[in-house]
């Protein structure tokens, strides 16, 4: 099949973003009879083979595990010799660079505009006093600038392009973007939804439900959507997806004398059915290079709002499956605005106006790639 394959990723693991996107893909590509190779800092997968090279992290902390599997993973690209080598991570000398986290000094900046007050100083100071921080700064300009081996870099998103061609003035970079996919199987409409799910979380089907999931409460702006739900009809609640400390939200719905309609409902097993109970999804998120929730929804047949901040608003279809705001206008008004239109759009009419890409039609472009630099 030509040369080997080499994937370099910190952690190699099923679940986590480009942790799963890595081990999908190893399996993809071992099922089309490549000769893959995983180099990772660590191992927490059920493969155990001699295809699998575990370097190991120095500790504590995560100074110590960037630089660390930098250093190791890209002595072993600088010499790897016929093989392709693809970059999942922060490594240099790789021939592909797959750019999934987008520029670490724009996700800096852009991302504290998500912060208030004193926990915005907090979090500035702590970026600021934080070695982790200069080191990923320091390795990214490396691996985009004096990578000898650079072939092409793959972007999710047009947002993440200009900010690497903007950032490092890459006039001459061989890029290609090739977005995120999303499990057509697992995400889909619903025209049923279990009484099951309503009973565990005391939902009724009588109200409207505007959905939100993330990690980062903060980063993904959930304070604007609470407070939009004050301008909506008191048939209207918002759900809440993901396991971080609510209390301070919780704290911001008494203040607003809602907080008889705004649930927290922790980690969802089932988020296709967490989609197909909302009437809208939406993320107000101050950074994130291609949100994979919001291709989730547009799966699952649910209209989403998002912001001009996020690369997944390349699958938004402006008034027929979703709004985008920027977030220079981001407020609780003007997003219950965006919410009482996004609920006008019949779900029906989603997937027609989405354009989704499956697993397998992502890794056969990455496959087409492979070929072309092998």
């Amino acid at each position: 099949m030509g040369k080997k394959i080499i994937l370099f990723i910190r952690a190699f693991s099923r679940y986590g973003g480009v942790e799963s996107f890595c081990y999908r893909f190893y399996q993809f590509l071992v099922e089309k009879g490549y000769e893959v190779k995983v180099v990772c800092g660590e191992n927490k997968t059920d493969i155990k083979n001699k295809n699998i090279i575990e370097l190991g992290l120095w500790r504590p902390g995560r100074f110590l595990k960037t630089l660390s599997y930098y250093l190791k993973a890209s002595k072993i690209a600088k010499y790897s010799e016929n093989s392709l080598n693809i970059a999942l991570t922060k490594v240099n000398y790789c021939h592909v660079i797959r750019a999934g986290s987008g520029s670490h000094l724009d996700f800096l900046m852009n991302s504290l505009k998500g912060y208030r007050g004193y926990s915005k100083f907090k979090k500035m100071l702590k970026r600021l006093f934080s070695p982790v921080n200069y080191i990923t700064v320091f390795i990214e300009k490396k691996m985009y600038r004096n990578n000898p081996n650079l072939k092409l870099v793959v972007f999710q998103s047009n947002m993440a392009k200009k900010e690497f061609l903007n950032r490092y003035n890459l006039t001459n970079l061989n890029y290609k973007i090739i977005p995120n996919s999303v499990n057509k199987n697992i995400f889909k409409l619903m025209h049923d939804i279990s009484n099951s799910f309503y009973e565990k979380y005391s939902l009724s089907k009588d109200k409207i439900y505007v959905g939100f999931a993330a990690s980062n409460f903060e980063l993904k702006g959930l304070i604007y959507l609470i407070e939009a739900i004050k301008y909506l009809p008191d048939n209207v609640e918002l759900l809440i997806a993901g396991n971080r400390n609510p209390k301070k939200y919780i704290e911001k719905a008494k203040q607003l004398k809602i907080e008889n309609r705004v649930h927290f409902l922790g980690k969802i097993k089932d988020m296709n059915e967490f989609y197909n109970v909302l009437s809208v999804f939406c993320l107000p998120t101050f950074y994130d290079t291609c949100a994979n929730v919001v291709l989730e929804s547009l799966a699952a047949g649910t209209p989403v709002i998002t912001t001009t901040n996020n690369g997944a608003q390349d699958f938004v279809n402006e008034g027929k499956n979703g709004y985008l705001i920027t977030v220079e206008e981001l407020s609780g008004k003007e997003l219950s605005i965006y919410l009482k239109k996004a609920m006008c759009i019949k779900k029906e009419h989603i997937n027609k106006n989405s354009t989704l890409f499956s697993d397998k039609d992502i890794f056969n472009n990455y496959l087409n790639v492979i070929k072309e630099l092998a």
